[in-house]
C-alpha cells in the first residue's frame, strides 16, 4: 500500500508542476496582449488532462 501512496504523491507533484508552468505561460501571454495565442494552450491542457485521466482510469 505504501507504493500506491508514493505513486499518487508523484502524480500530484507532476500535475502541480504542469499547472504551475502552464499558469506562467498564460500570464506571460496575457501580459503581452496576445489572447488569441491562448487557444493552443487550452487545447494542450485539455489534451493533457484527458490523457492523464485515461491513464489513471486504465480504460
Amino acid at each position: 500500500m505504501e507504493g500506491v501512496a508514493n505513486g499518487m504523491s508523484s502524480v500530484i507533484e507532476v500535475v502541480g508542476q504542469l499547472f504551475t508552468q502552464m499558469g506562467e505561460v498564460v500570464s506571460t501571454m496575457t501580459a503581452e496582449g496576445n489572447g488569441i495565442m491562448l487557444i493552443p494552450v487550452g487545447i494542450f491542457v485539455a489534451g493533457a488532462a484527458i490523457g492523464l485521466a485515461s491513464r489513471l482510469i486504465g480504460r
